[in-house]
């Protein structure tokens, strides 16, 4: 299981409920499972869908490693 931060999208033009953020399918990885061993703390994903949660006031989402359709590398 992965623990991951995703983006949220903020200039989208998709309707969504009023005063609910609306989260993208990309997103950090702030958090793994010992039995994960593709994946590495603080790589940027794309993903199928992931189950919501908050705590202390910031917002996080669980996805199994079958879910992470690719990963995303900054070309600077």
């Amino acid at each position: 299981m992965l623990k991951i931060k995703p983006d949220l999208i903020e200039n989208s033009n998709t309707i969504h409920t009023l005063g609910e953020p609306k989260f993208g399918n990309t997103g950090m990885i702030i958090d793994a499972g010992p039995e994960v061993t593709e994946f590495k703390l603080g790589q940027k994903i794309l993903f199928k869908k992931f189950t919501p949660s908050e705590e202390d006031g910031n917002r996080f989402g669980y996805i199994h490693e079958e879910d992470v359709l690719g990963l995303i590398f900054n070309e600077n």
